[in-house]
């Protein structure tokens, strides 16, 4: 099991979803351009990494949905919200510090009012490095995206993309 720290960054990670035909827009971001709606989720996502790393508990919680349900790499089942804000406040009066580079999108699904972002996540927790893959389910609310599932699991060090 990991840490207490890390486990707060992995509470979301890969999904495997398809990729419907249509309106929606998927992007391997080969070229780095994100259209404007997967810009909007993305914003989304760096607002995640920000509230996390200023420890503001109140605006971080506004990201998520009260349906929320994701499932961590490191637990046997999957979690609700309750749970992740439970986790968030316990690593917040922690005082080691879980340090992370900002992700990058490896891929962005948006379909009307659903995206699911994809991306590499690297953490340093003390003087351990974790790699991640992380995935995030957003759902366009009228107050805004909010993250209403996701899943997360561990990348080999010798096998993470560098």
């Amino acid at each position: 099991m990991t840490s207490t720290g890390v486990r707060i960054i992995l509470l979301l990670a890969t999904i495997c979803l398809p990729h419907t035909a249509g309106s929606a827009q998927s992007s391997q971001l080969a070229n780095g351009t994100l259209s404007p709606q997967q810009a909007e989720v993305w914003k989304q996502e760096l607002s995640y990494f920000q509230y996390l790393q200023a420890r503001d508990l109140e605006k971080y919680m506004s990201l998520w949905d009260d349906r929320f349900v994701g499932w961590p790499g490191y637990l046997e089942h999957p979690i609700r919200k309750h749970d992740v804000e439970q986790e968030v406040a316990e690593e917040f009066r922690d005082p080691k510090t879980t340090t992370f580079e900002v992700p990058k999108p490896e891929s962005i699904f948006v379909s009307g009012d659903v995206a699911v972002t994809y991306y590499l996540l690297f953490v340093t927790y003390g003087s351990s490095q974790f790699r991640y893959r992380v995935s995030h389910t957003w759902l366009k609310e009228p107050s805004g995206w909010r993250i209403i599932g996701g899943m997360s699991c561990d990348v080999s060090l010798t096998s993470a993309k560098q």
